[in-house]
C-alpha cells in the first residue's frame, strides 16, 4: 500500500524540479523521463523525483529523495545500468544545483 497520494508526490516532484531550474534545467541537460514516486531510504518511505539526462557520458539519472522529517534532500546519481554511483546526503535546496553541476560537469543555466 502506498504511503503518499499521487498528488502529493507530484507536488514534491514539481518543487524539486523548480529548485533545480524547471524547464531551463531540463533543456540544458537534455532532461527527460521525469518520474515521481516513493522509495524506502534509511528505513523510512520517502517521496522522490527522478530525471534522466543525456549530456553526461557516464551518468544517466538523478534521483532526489525528500527526507520529510529533516526537510532536506538526498541526491543520488545513477549510471547507465541504474546503479547509484554517487550520493550526497543532507542537501539543502540551495545546494541542489551546485552539487548537480559539480558532479556532472553540466551547466543548468546560461
Amino acid at each position: 500500500m502506498a504511503k503518499f497520494e499521487f498528488g502529493y508526490l507530484k507536488d514534491i516532484g514539481s518543487t524539486i524540479l523548480d529548485q533545480l531550474g524547471g524547464g531551463k534545467f531540463l533543456a540544458m541537460v537534455g532532461g527527460n523521463n521525469l518520474k515521481v514516486g516513493e522509495i524506502e531510504y534509511n528505513k523510512y518511505v520517502q517521496p522522490y523525483m527522478m530525471v534522466n539526462f543525456k549530456m553526461n557520458p557516464t551518468l544517466k539519472s538523478l534521483r532526489v529523495i525528500y527526507e520529510e522529517g529533516k526537510d532536506l534532500y538526498v541526491m543520488q546519481f545513477l549510471n547507465r545500468t541504474g546503479k547509484v554511483v554517487k550520493e550526497f546526503e543532507e542537501v539543502y535546496a540551495e545546494d541542489l544545483v551546485p552539487i548537480f553541476e559539480d558532479t556532472t560537469k553540466l551547466y543548468t543555466h546560461l
